[in-house]
């Protein structure tokens, strides 16, 4: 069991002008040899930094921030035992992929915020905020 996370390049913080021919070569290689695969791409969550944390140009520190948030979410289940349908990267593969075939997945993280911006502020309902955060098609 082979799991990917391929990071796709954004035109606005590029540092290499085959960026993209590299992630395309390289998402042909993920279809025989992986069985999942986590897709994150550069320029959308560039948009969700922008858009939620007020950050004009992200740098790739605060990306590297969000992908680690992200990838320690995603394989917690693993570290911790906590979650039984998930113990392994198959049964992960397993509840993420319908299809063999389809073995790229996205993520979703929410809520996204930020220390300063929030502080301790605490929410009169936290689970129902964020619900609508998971579940609104606009929060992405």
């Amino acid at each position: 069991m082979f799991c990917a996370i391929p990071i796709y390049p954004s035109e606005y913080l590029s540092t290499a002008v085959v960026d993209p021919y590299n992630a395309l070569l390289h998402s042909g290689f993920n279809i025989p040899y992986s069985n999942l695969v986590v897709m994150l791409d550069n320029h959308a969550i560039m948009q969700l930094l922008s858009r939620h944390l007020q950050m004009e140009k992200p740098t790739f520190l605060f990306l590297n921030r969000m992908y680690s948030q992200i990838c320690s979410c995603l394989f917690c289940g693993f570290h911790f035992n906590a979650d039984p349908t998930c113990g392994s990267l198959e049964e992960l593969a397993t509840n993420l992929v319908p299809y063999p075939q389809l073995h790229f997945t996205f993520v979703r993280y929410a809520p996204i915020v930020g220390l300063r911006r929030n502080g301790f502020h605490a929410s009169v309902n936290p689970a129902q905020d964020l619900t609508r955060a998971v579940l609104d098609p606009n929060y992405s």
